[in-house]
């Protein structure tokens, strides 16, 4: 599992590195409000696996921060809890990680991993991310949008095993978003596209995130983890 974890790391890393030398500052200038600096590029693929009584997946991700108008200081983060984990961050020094809390009350098990540094205008900075699931059934909702960055482009790929029975729910989804869906005999690729995706606006009395901004739902009907045993 290692080897495997790894091996995806060195394919999302060149992914990046692709992506990244195709990366044209200027282009994104017209489409980004005043106060938009940084753009993110964004590529994420969901695997799934199957665990000894339920369903387990790895989200693999890679981010390639790029300011456009001025230098900043990036900062971002990754959830997790007690059923999720972080398994490598590489790109950046010292990620905090800590539980989530509210004048020093913890209400949840929400966690998170923030991370920070020092950005220069139209030099990208690249980290790349391995997240697991420990229960398919806590991972819900996706979405194709940034609480803190301008989204350039981002891909989400969801590679869909033929053992795994999910629906697909998309919300609120623009013209800046395609779909596109192959079918294999082991699997079915999902893949997601979005362009020019604006920062979310904070505003008060405003509906939920889900009323507006673009996300996927998923919703895992069963699976057969070992031969004639179902979960669901």
């Amino acid at each position: 599992m290692k080897n495997v974890s790894y091996l995806m790391c060195l394919l999302f890393l060149s992914l990046a590195i692709d992506v990244s030398a195709r990366i044209k500052p200027s282009s994104y200038l017209s489409a980004m409000n005043a106060e938009e600096n940084v753009v993110l590029n964004k590529q994420v693929k969901y695997t799934f696996l199957k665990g000894k009584d339920c369903v387990k997946s790895n989200e693999f991700g890679v981010n390639i921060y790029t300011p456009v108008k001025r230098y900043d200081v990036v900062e971002d983060y990754i959830t997790y809890d007690s059923m999720s984990s972080i398994k490598y961050l590489k790109g950046v020094l010292f990620p905090s990680y800590h539980q989530v809390e509210s004048d020093g009350i913890f209400y949840t098990d929400l966690s998170v991993c923030e991370y920070s540094f020092n950005a220069y205008k139209n030099k990208p900075k690249k980290i790349a991310y391995q997240k697991t699931y420990d229960d398919v059934r806590y991972l819900t909702s996706i979405y194709l949008v940034s609480e803190s960055f301008f989204i350039g482009e981002q891909t989400v790929t969801l590679d869909i095993p033929s053992w795994l029975d999910v629906e697909i729910h998309e919300f609120n989804f623009g013209k800046n978003i395609t779909k596109t869906v192959e079918k294999k005999s082991s699997k079915t690729i999902y893949k997601y596209t979005v362009k020019n995706q604006h920062v979310m606006k904070r505003e008060s009395h405003a509906p939920g995130n889900s009323y507006i901004y673009p996300h996927i739902l998923l919703q895992f009907k069963k699976a057969e983890v070992k031969k004639g045993k179902m979960v669901s």
